[in-house]
C-alpha cells in the first residue's frame, strides 16, 4: 500500500495548483468577449460584424430590385422553335429557288454564247 501511496504522492506534486481567485479569469473572459464583439471579423468566431451586415442587406436590396417573378417560359420557346422550323423550310425554298435561277442563268448565258 505504500507503493500507492507513492504514486499519488508522486503525481500531486506534478499537478498545478488551480487559482482560487475567478475574478481574473472572469476579467479575462469578459475583455476577450469584448474585442470579439469590437471586431468579430478578425477574430473569426462566426458571428458578421455590423458592416457586412449592411453591405449584404444592401446587395439583397439590389437584387430584389432587379429581380422578378419567376415565369413559365416553355410556351414562348415553343412558340419560337415552331417559327425556327418555319424558317428553316423557308431557307430551304429559297436556296432551291436560287439553285433554280442559277440554272436558269447558266442556260441563258449558254443560249446568248450559241447566239453570238
Amino acid at each position: 500500500m505504500t507503493k500507492k501511496k507513492n504514486n499519488w504522492e508522486e503525481l500531486d506534486k506534478q499537478s498545478v495548483e488551480k487559482s482560487i481567485d475567478r475574478h481574473k479569469a472572469v476579467e479575462k473572459r469578459y475583455q476577450d468577449v469584448k474585442k470579439v464583439i469590437s471586431d468579430p471579423d478578425k477574430w473569426n468566431v462566426n458571428i458578421a460584424s455590423r458592416e457586412r451586415m449592411d453591405i449584404a442587406y444592401d446587395r439583397l436590396d439590389k437584387l430584389e430590385e432587379w429581380s422578378h417573378e419567376p415565369q413559365n417560359y416553355k410556351t414562348q420557346c415553343e412558340m419560337m422553335e415552331k417559327r425556327i422550323e418555319e424558317l428553316e423550310k423557308e431557307l430551304g425554298r429559297v436556296e432551291d429557288l436560287n439553285k433554280r435561277i442559277d440554272g436558269l442563268s447558266y442556260l441563258v448565258k449558254q443560249g446568248i454564247n450559241k447566239k453570238a
